[in-house]
């Protein structure tokens, strides 16, 4: 099996500082196939930049939304509000929802992005004005804004593999933090914020 270098990508990731060390690295040697730097990555549906500030996945996530958004706000005369709020999950919110949790700790200026998007949405749906205001909106529909929906999915996964130990690979760098004392924090259940080692 050979690579072939027109249908891979590679990527360097580092702060801006670390990357402008290497500017004169544009090309990397794998298996014997000279494959060049690109700006970003795309891994499951997730546009990565060498920053991993999330930009170019959130640019490119809200664009796809409003698009769905202004489809959807051409046919959405003819649907009751039970379809359209289906519809609306299906076609934007399902987009919204995927792999959320990895813009944990992005720049505010990126999720503002997406929520724009989901605030839109909320507006078609219940077929408003496109100066209303978004937060009555969210609170008749009972979505939750995107921040808060990261860290329900965050939560959420952080719980089952405290519980039940899976998927491993989260179980094993989820642990509760411990002291050699008692103390009022101790009942707490805590959880230990250490940074894993990358090194085997």
């Amino acid at each position: 099996m050979t690579l072939n270098p027109t249908k891979s990508d590679t990527i360097l990731f580092g702060t801006p500082q670390r990357l402008k060390s290497v500017t004169g690295l544009t090309s990397v040697n794998v298996a014997d196939s000279v494959i060049q730097l690109s700006g970003s990555v795309k891994i499951l549906r997730a546009t990565l930049d060498p920053n991993l500030t999330m930009g170019t996945h959130t640019k490119t996530l809200s664009k796809s939304c409003f698009h769905h958004i202004r489809s959807f706000k051409q046919i959405r005369s003819s649907m009751d509000h039970s379809t359209a709020v289906s519809v609306a999950l299906a076609l934007v919110s399902s987009h919204l929802d995927y792999v959320n949790s990895i813009l944990s700790g992005s720049p505010l200026k990126h999720i503002a992005r997406l929520q724009h998007a989901q605030h839109a949405l909320a507006r078609v749906v219940l077929q408003e004005r496109s100066r209303a205001r978004s937060a009555p909106l969210m609170q008749q529909l009972h979505w939750l804004p995107i921040d808060w929906r990261m860290r329900f999915k965050l939560a959420t996964l952080t719980y089952k593999a405290l519980q039940t130990g899976r998927p491993p690979y989260l179980a094993d760098f989820t642990q509760f933090h411990t002291t050699p004392m008692s103390t009022r924090s101790s009942s707490t259940q805590l959880l230990f914020t250490g940074f894993p080692s990358l090194c085997p």
